[in-house]
């Protein structure tokens, strides 16, 4: 999209919750729900984009 656009692409390190978690816990499954219930964050409302999304911010101020 950068390139069809002819933006720059910005100039910051991204991070993967879910490469990252697969450090921390190594057994089990990563999947975001179990995850984000590791670190006290109930997702009721899983696949909706804004609780996946704050899973996601809730796991990140955690683990990274």
């Amino acid at each position: 999209m950068f390139r069809a656009y002819e933006i720059a692409y910005p100039d910051y390190e991204f991070e993967c919750t879910l490469l990252r978690s697969r450090k921390v816990w190594p057994e089990g499954h990563h999947n975001l729900d179990i995850i984000a219930g590791y670190c006290g964050y109930e997702m009721t409302n899983h696949h909706h984009a804004l609780a996946d999304a704050e899973a996601c911010a809730i796991i990140a101020k955690q683990i990274l």
